[in-house]
């Protein structure tokens, strides 16, 4: 009997020892639906239609982009959802996904991404909701408006935050960038900037607005052997606060780090800093200043076992059964 097959999304739940499938655009819903705390989805690549997250489980995709090499396609969640978990002792976890849309956390703790792209993650009411232990590895974020939230660490990830909004600004100082890229809005109209708000080492800052950038204290108590790239004639770190000893270097373009930066947050961007500049402008652990120095430089690839294709028959073969191949990914 002749079979024909068809690309189809596929989630599998894990739960103890066991795993149980779910197929097509709604495989993540359905798998959630039978989750419970602890428990692991593990997504194939596709297009999954969006659920809020409320339970402490483990949420990991294929990738935020998709590999020629491997023949994978990233996994796609579009949508705006929400994300839950008031239970300090639980975290809820996401890993090589595509968030198309908007992540919206309420009162949350220990929230992790690793490997994703999110297009924007907000906060919608910062006098109700907050986010304590939020981390960050190998993301990209194009439109981070958290501003309620508490002990956020960064590690070699690119972060824009929108112009005209300092949402870092608002963080209680427990805000850490390592090996970062990060574009800040640096005038919020109030006298408050979110340079001074956050630290930083080893990372490359951006400023959307450099109008209140004028002291030392502003622009380089917080931040270590980081480069400023700003096209304002002041530059973006003072020029007298060099002699503290916080090896912080000026430049006033783009062309003058990065081989082809495009100042667009996108999977698609070339992070990768000029040799000369990779060469010369060492961190505080012996690597580039940027995304691709320290002891884990960024790859947006998964390095976890993911499920890749999936092909599924067109029709039940002798035995009344419908082929299902399934590969599995392991870089």
């Amino acid at each position: 009997m002749a079979l024909t097959y068809a690309q189809a999304p596929m989630a599998i739940l894990t739960h103890g020892a066991n795993k149980t499938p779910y197929y097509g655009n709604d495989a993540l819903i359905n798998a959630y639906n039978a989750a419970e705390d602890g428990d692991l989805i593990t997504l194939s690549s596709g297009n999954f239609n969006y659920c809020n997250i409320h339970k402490a489980i483990t949420v990991r995709g294929a990738g935020m982009m998709s590999d020629t090499a491997t023949g994978t396609t990233r996994t796609y969640i579009d949508g705006i959802f929400t994300v839950e978990n008031t239970d300090s002792t639980k975290s809820i976890s996401f890993e090589g996904i595509y968030f198309a849309g908007t992540i919206r956390p309420r009162v949350t703790w220990n929230l992790n991404f690793t490997k994703c792209f999110i297009n924007k993650i907000t906060i919608w009411d910062i006098y109700a909701h907050y986010v304590n232990n939020l981390n960050f590895v190998h993301c990209i974020l194009p439109g981070y408006e958290q501003s309620n939230h508490h002990n956020v660490h960064f590690y070699n990830c690119a972060v824009c935050e929108p112009s005209g909004t300092s949402y870092f600004s608002n963080v209680d100082k427990t805000c850490y960038f390592d090996h970062c890229i990060i574009k800040l809005y640096c005038n919020d109209g109030w006298g408050t900037t979110s340079i001074d708000r956050i630290y930083s080492t080893n990372s490359i800052l951006i400023p959307w607005d450099t109008a209140n950038v004028t002291s030392p204290d502003n622009t380089c108590l917080h931040h270590e052997y980081a480069i400023g790239i700003s096209h304002n004639a002041n530059h973006f770190f003072h020029p007298t606060a060099y002699t503290d000893g916080h090896n912080l270097y000026n430049y006033s373009d783009f062309d003058e780090v990065f081989v082809n930066f495009n100042n667009e947050f996108t999977t698609f961007s070339d992070y990768h800093l000029l040799p000369g500049v990779a060469a010369t402008r060492i961190g505080s652990d012996g690597t580039q200043i940027g995304i691709y120095g320290g002891s884990m430089p960024f790859d947006p690839r998964i390095l976890n076992p993911s499920i890749g294709h999936i092909t599924v028959g067109g029709q039940t073969n002798d035995q009344g059964q419908l082929p299902v191949t399934i590969e599995v990914v392991n870089e």
